[in-house]
């Protein structure tokens, strides 16, 4: 799909990494034309709410965004989930893109149970999946990459420059789902429907990594994550997805990193960290064990697409610089 614009040189990416003082975790994505000061896309990844703070829908309606273009929920845990009900009754429609994983289908048949929240959310996502429109996507992907779940190109009306705008999935791996499944549907837990997303946004490339834990990240063809300029750190930095490191370039130093917290099983690993900053020049996360009296972090990246610069670094409530 081509998209028009003014200047290609004007398009900027926003990332908000959400999390909360005991767990919970939210990112919204908001790609801007800055001449016009137009959000032209606004991707929103899981939710949660926490002692009355829906920090995305806060931020969402802060930017005036009434329809979300596109939500991933990347697994069905409460860290991810809650809240999202509200969020998808608020700002989605029939016109919103919904990424779910495979075998996620809320039905009796699944090898996941489902409390009656979550059950409720699949509902309503399905019932927008209805007459003509088909809006509702299952995700997985194969050890390959699983390329072009979105797929935009940006060009520019003053001399004839685009940018290419792709989503793809890393994970979670059908293969590996199936054989668990069929083999072990006793182990099966919820990190391993997690979603993984890759945006390639010009030359710009951003991790966006949910719950996935090592068995997934094994299957990951490192060449396809060659150019990252942000990582969302997996499960919460844990010592089960540390494989993520085998796959970075010792050679290339990423930008920034970010991590949310679960504060019940120690997460984020502080030893996890230190290995990250050897491959990061920045590495945040949305709370610390000794939180402030605000009940949530978010922490506020902005790339400047064309030029490649981080323009925005700004951190809220319990959110710091490790």
């Amino acid at each position: 799909m081509n998209i028009f614009i003014n200047d290609v040189k004007d398009l900027h990416f926003s990332i908000f990494v959400i999390g909360y003082c005991e767990k919970g975790e939210s990112l919204i994505l908001f790609l801007k034309d800055k001449s016009t000061n137009r959000i032209l896309y606004t991707i929103v990844v899981d939710c949660y709410e926490c002692h009355s703070h829906h920090k995305t829908i806060e931020i969402l309606s802060e930017h005036n965004i009434n329809n979300i273009d596109l939500l991933c929920w990347t697994h069905p845990d409460d860290d991810h989930t809650k809240g999202l009900l509200k969020l998808v009754n608020e700002k989605c429609s029939k016109s919103t893109i919904f990424l779910l994983p495979e075998g996620i289908h809320g039905k009796e048949g699944d090898v996941l149970t489902y409390n009656e929240e979550e059950i409720e959310i699949l509902q309503k996502i399905n019932s927008f999946n209805r007459g003509t429109n088909y809006n509702v996507r299952t995700v997985s992907t194969n050890p390959m990459l699983s390329q072009g779940l979105i797929k935009k190109t940006y060009k520019d009306l003053t001399n004839n420059a685009s940018v290419m705008f792709e989503i793809s999935a890393l994970a979670p791996c059908s293969p590996i789902l199936r054989r668990r499944i069929e083999t072990e549907p006793n182990k099966v837990k919820k990190n391993d429907f997690s979603i993984a997303l890759l945006i390639n946004l010009g030359e710009l490339q951003f991790l966006l990594s949910g719950d996935v834990e090592n068995q997934s990240i094994r299957q990951i063809d490192e060449d396809f994550i060659n150019n990252l300029c942000f990582i969302k750190t997996p499960h919460h930095t844990s010592k089960s997805s540390d494989l993520l490191l085998t796959k970075l370039n010792n050679s290339i130093k990423i930008p920034v990193s970010c991590t949310t917290v679960y504060k019940a099983n120690y997460l984020p690993d502080t030893d996890l960290i230190t290995e990250y900053k050897k491959y990061c020049d920045k590495f945040h996360s949305t709370g610390i064990k000794n939180s402030k009296n605000d009940k949530y972090g978010v922490v506020e990246y902005g790339f400047d697409v064309i030029s490649k610069d981080i323009t925005t670094l700004q951190l809220y409530g319990n959110a710091v610089e490790s």
